[in-house]
């Protein structure tokens, strides 16, 4: 490598750009003064830190950065917005980016996302940020939820710490997924009392023949479009030739008026997705016209059967203060729904009914409730009715008990919940939206979201599990990660993100050679993937020598592979892999730790700031292993160090070939191509080791079994 060659490198220094949201507007700053088509950025950056993030095997999934900015501050300007900003510099985001000059910085792209944590003077007029990376709240223990004092004033004393604070409540949230439907009520709250006694719900309304317990708590989230008709009919459907019409006159501002066309029962639809086996609650107001009969369906798209069916009422009122509410539970293998409004009087041109203010909404399941151990009866006159409602954006699930079946604050109450089986990543998704302080909206990635689904559909993995007690969100997303072989890490833009490990690799990946992009410092340490295995993936080599296994699985239940388990390790937490999904994952382990990991450390001029964690690499490099080195070999990052003093990016590598060794033979008898990137999806996604329905290669021989 000649001098000029190296020299070439550095010849488009890379420029640093920082951006600060305070609250009187944001601020931009660089290591040098920079005029962008758009901005102007002030060069008062003394020092700029080094950046680091990385995702599974090398460091802890989670790690989150903590580095500090220092400016110059000779003309006061942050001196000066201590004194006027309206709030403190505490969160403020913190967003560094680069380009270069040579594109007139057209083309930024964001190294780091985060949160201003602390601040302070220093000496000879420079000011200094503490910065923390947007990963959120991860040493924080959930479930965390709080019952506000003020939402239940007839609260008995038990179930309230004090007047000003509400209590933070372990809920067993079997909003994760399926499991809670024990029986005997064992997924109720026995640890829940002022002092943790073991009084069972929170005894939140005391009045007598009236009494309440809290059942859980989670995010209001709303699932109709436009159920108020406030400007026109959008993602509504069209029933029996009506029309549709939105009109003044609604319970609030408009409402929809449905007039029949001459076709019998005209009305509205709309389609909502919906998760087998979760409980969700509908609500309709509406208002007599011309006609005064109704009725309200929900309908199941997927095998075209009626989920619920009101059948023919009567709006007698004339006015909006007819509401028709009713809790149903998707069927399994319903995943989407239609809420159907008709008017029922017959055929007949010109006919009118109104419907205002639709909702609907997930709830929590409670098929059974105990009282002091004993099974109660629900319905209208009998022991107690299940009630919902929204309190300051949260879905509110209480036993209301009937007159004459009085508790009292002695009383052990219990119950079993229920909610639908989710994909393993929906499962993430909905336990963070609700309980964590997530917003799927802002704060995932929802390619890689979408896309891991996808991948979870593909192999048919569900996930049951419950949460009953507080845990670190650490430990529960590292439970995650190594029960599904999947990376969960944030980017660069701070966003949440879910990715499979698998043998696909992106289409086109960035090529980088030895001669152009790699600088000195090659360092291959040929025993690291043992001390990786070990330490980061629990995985030993067996004596035999002819795969990894995890010592940290236990053989619980007989449906478990000794690859699989009933994952009970973190108290109060409690979540089952079915046989065929341990088995699934048991089967790509082997694959990924059959042959040697090689982590690779390389050292990049700052052209990869392009590239994000789990991305592909191409690699040429003539130092690599093998007699001529590695000539376009595949590896995924997974740790990434960013020295913008220096312009120097230093990444750790695993090599991609190790994830599925040599070629695989799929279901369809095929042998797939020798190297994988020529692997067409979906076979990239779900691979075997021989034809799944003979148990054969290719060429006939039987396979070979690697796991029982």
């Amino acid at each position: 490598m000649t001098w000029a060659t190296e020299a070439a490198k550095h010849v488009n220094t890379p420029v640093v750009l920082v951006s600060i949201a305070f609250n009187s507007g944001t601020r931009y700053y660089s290591n040098t003064y920079i005029e962008t088509a758009t901005q102007l950025y002030k060069g008062n950056i003394l020092n700029l830190p080094e950046i680091s993030s990385s995702v599974g095997d090398i460091d802890r999934t989670y790690e989150r950065n903590k580095i500090r900015l220092l400016f110059s501050d000779a003309d006061y300007e942050f001196r000066g917005l201590e004194e006027s900003e309206t709030v403190s510099f505490k969160n403020r985001v913190v967003t560094i980016k680069v380009g270069f000059a040579e594109d007139s910085y057209a083309n930024l792209l964001t190294l780091f996302t985060g949160y201003i944590y602390d601040w302070r003077r220093l000496d000879n007029l420079q000011y200094e940020f503490e910065v923390e990376e947007r990963s959120l709240n991860l040493e924080n223990e959930y479930p965390d939820k709080r019952v506000d004092r003020a939402d239940y004033s007839l609260a008995a004393p038990s179930a309230l710490k004090s007047a000003a604070v509400g209590w933070v409540i372990p809920i067993p949230y079997g909003t994760i997924s399926a499991l809670g439907l024990s029986g005997d009520g064992a997924f109720g709250h026995p640890s829940l009392s002022a002092e943790g006694s073991g009084t069972g719900l929170l005894f939140v309304d005391t009045t007598a023949d009236a009494e309440k317990h809290l059942v859980g708590l989670q995010i209001y989230d709303e699932m109709i479009l436009n159920g108020g008709f406030d400007t026109d009919t959008s993602n509504w459907g069209v029933l029996s030739m009506s029309t549709l019409a939105s009109v003044a006159g609604g319970k609030s501002g408009n409402c929809l008026r449905v007039t029949g066309d001459g076709a019998s029962n005209p009305g509205a639809y709309q389609d909502i997705t919906v998760v087998p086996g979760s409980y969700y609650r509908t609500r309709v107001y509406m208002k007599a016209g011309t006609e005064n009969e109704y009725s309200i369906e929900i309908y199941n798209r997927d095998d075209t059967s009626y989920i619920y069916d009101s059948g023919d009422l009567i709006e007698a009122a004339g006015d909006w203060s007819t509401v028709h509410e009713v809790v149903w539970q998707a069927p399994a293998g319903c995943t989407t729904a239609s809420v159907f409004m008709r008017h029922s009087g017959g055929s007949g041109a010109a006919k009118t009914f109104y419907f205002d203010s639709v909702i609907t909404y997930e709830v929590i399941g409670v098929p059974r409730v105990y009282k002091d151990g004993v099974l109660q009866t629900e319905g209208s006159g009998n022991d107690y009715q299940i009630e919902h409602s929204i309190v300051d954006t949260y879905s509110h699930c209480l036993v209301a008990w009937e007159a004459g079946n009085n508790p009292t604050e002695a009383s052990f109450i219990s119950c079993d919940i229920v909610f639908g089986s989710r994909r393993p990543v929906e499962a993430i998704r909905h336990f963070l939206d609700n309980f964590c302080g997530y917003t799927y909206a802002t704060d995932f990635n929802a390619t890689s979201y979408t896309a891991a689904v996808a991948k979870e559909a593909d192999r048919s993995y569900t996930f049951d599990g419950a949460l009953w007690q507080k845990i670190p969100l650490r430990s529960i997303l590292d439970m995650w990660r190594s029960g599904f072989e999947l990376d969960i890490y944030w980017d660069k833009d701070g966003l949440l993100c879910f990715k499979y490990l698998s043998s696909e690799v992106s289409s086109s990946p960035n090529s980088y050679t030895a001669e152009r992009d790699i600088l000195s410092g090659f360092d291959s340490d040929p025993l690291v993937y043992k001390l990786l295995n070990k330490l980061k993936y629990g995985y030993n080599y067996h004596y035999a020598k002819t795969y990894y296994y995890n010592y940290a699985t236990r053989e619980d239940t007989d449906s478990q592979t000794k690859y699989g388990a009933t994952f009970e390790d973190f108290k109060g937490f409690e979540w089952i892999r079915s046989a065929s999904v341990a088995n699934d994952i048991a089967s790509r382990k082997v694959i990924r730790f059959k042959d040697p990991i090689t982590f690779d450390a390389f050292k990049f001029p700052l052209k990869t700031f392009s590239d994000d964690l789990t991305d592909t690499l191409k690699i040429t490099h003539f130092e690599g292993i093998g007699s001529s080195g590695y000539n376009a070999r595949y590896f995924q990052i997974r740790k990434v160090s960013y020295d913008i003093n220096s312009y120097i990016n230093s990444v750790i590598l695993e090599d991609a070939s190790s994830f599925t060794g040599k070629s695989c033979i799929l279901g369809d008898t095929a042998v797939q191509a020798a190297t994988w990137p020529g692997v067409a999806d979906p076979d990239s996604h779900y691979c075997y080791l021989c034809d799944i329905a003979t148990g054969q290669f290719a060429d006939g021989t039987e396979g070979k079994r690697l796991f029982d």
